[in-house]
């Protein structure tokens, strides 16, 4: 669109500074580099008619709508049968499938259950692509999710490929051809998983399962327990706390539950002036560590762009828990 004859494309600078700074990544779902080029939002068609353009929303989370089932077991099932049946989706494309194996726990559940599938079919092993940071195996290493990926491809009786940081020079011209060919790049171009595509693709898989960003779907929201003890169930909010702890490897100190109380009892509208007084100087060391110029800086007003992105995250308490996770899900960044 950006080579048409009729189309002016000059750059976005917006744009520009969101790509230098990652946590600015696709801060909106519809600008580009180009400031005439604009993005299709998520879950929308575009279609052309003589009287224009039409754009419709087929698809987003409905916050009217909730499954209600008798216990957490229950949910667990029926979560459980949701995901298996994408993952057979995903097994069943024409051509043989991959996965990639980070070991942590999206990509991890995915392993599992192809496995379980393909076992039933009688269709040979899970074949998983994983980038490590030690040994070809993955072990020896004190990298937990290196430790992890082997544990799993192992468990699964995976024909598992492992790829060291050094075997990616192999493939930087190729990369760097692939790269070249992006007119709009995002999230620094995530090389690591281009990698991984490509061995796979060198390997004749046609299609690679992946489990970027599992965790935002099926997760809750990181200050669950803060929501637990507005809810007035301090209880199970300083239980949740403890297991998240336990899963980083430390325990619930008081200085935990002081912060716990803090982030859920200070008002919604000192968190906004904390993170507007927060913005300047976080934007000043952006410049200093010369993401951008200063010049760059001011023309997208850097301070304003950074507050949005706070917001797009929730800087509140101000909607239900439920309400949060759809703002994430639909949230570009």
């Amino acid at each position: 669109v950006a080579q048409h004859e009729k189309v002016q494309a000059s750059l976005n600078a917006g744009r520009v500074a969101d790509f230098l700074v990652d946590r600015l990544e696709r801060i909106d779902d519809t600008s580009t580099f180009y400031e005439q080029v604009q993005r299709l939002p998520p879950g929308h068609t575009l279609r052309y008619t003589p009287g224009g353009l039409e754009i419709r929303r087929y698809w987003g989370p409905r916050p009217d709508r909730e499954q209600v089932l008798d216990s957490d077991e229950a949910y667990a099932d029926a979560f459980e049968q949701l995901l298996q049946g994408v993952v057979q989706q995903g097994l069943d494309q024409p051509g043989v499938t991959a996965l990639m194996l980070s070991g942590g726990l999206d990509s991890s559940v995915l392993a599992g259950i192809a496995a379980r599938e393909l076992r039933a079919l009688d269709r040979g092993p899970v074949h998983t692509f994983s980038g490590v940071s030690a040994s070809d195996d993955g072990k020896n290493t004190v990298c937990p999710e290196t430790r992890f990926s082997a544990l799993v491809a192992q468990d699964t009786g995976a024909e598992a490929r492992f790829f060291q940081p050094g075997a990616v020079g192999q493939d930087l011209d190729t990369l760097n051809d692939c790269m070249a060919g992006h007119e709009d790049p995002f999230d620094y171009e995530w090389v690591l998983l281009q990698f991984l595509f490509l061995k796979a693709r060198e390997s004749g898989f046609r299609y690679v399962i992946d489990g970027v960003d599992g965790n935002l779907v099926a997760g809750l929201d990181f200050a669950y327990p803060a929501h637990l003890l507005r809810l007035g169930r301090p209880g199970r909010a300083v239980h949740e706390l403890s297991c998240r702890n336990r899963m980083f490897g430390g325990r619930v100190t008081a200085l935990d539950v002081a912060r716990l109380a803090r982030q859920a009892l200070v008002p919604d509208s000192v968190r906004r002036l904390k993170v507007r007084r927060k913005v300047i100087p976080e934007a000043r060391a952006l410049v200093e560590q010369r993401f951008m110029s200063q010049e760059l800086a001011e023309s997208v007003n850097l301070p304003g762009r950074l507050f949005e992105y706070y917001s797009n995250k929730g800087i509140g308490f101000e909607t239900s828990l439920r309400q949060q996770h759809i703002r994430t899900l639909q949230s570009p960044v």
